[in-house]
C-alpha cells in the first residue's frame, strides 16, 4: 500500500492548469499554466518550502 504525506501548499491560490514542471538539482520548478503566464515557484523538498522566483518573460 502507498503512503502519501502532505507537503507544503503550492503558492498560487488556485493551483495551474496546463502548467510545466521540470527537476534541476532536487528543486521542483512549477508554472506557466492557465491564465498565470509569468508565474514560476520553486519547492525544496528538503525544507517542504515553496519560494516565488523571477517571473518567466517568455511567452
Amino acid at each position: 500500500m502507498i503512503q502519501l504525506t502532505q507537503m507544503a501548499n503550492f503558492p498560487v491560490s488556485g493551483g495551474l492548469r496546463h502548467a510545466t514542471s521540470f527537476v534541476i538539482a532536487k528543486k521542483v520548478y512549477v508554472g506557466t499554466g492557465g491564465s498565470s503566464t509569468d508565474i514560476f515557484a520553486q519547492y525544496d523538498p528538503t525544507s517542504d518550502q515553496w519560494t516565488s522566483v523571477t517571473r518567466f518573460g517568455g511567452g
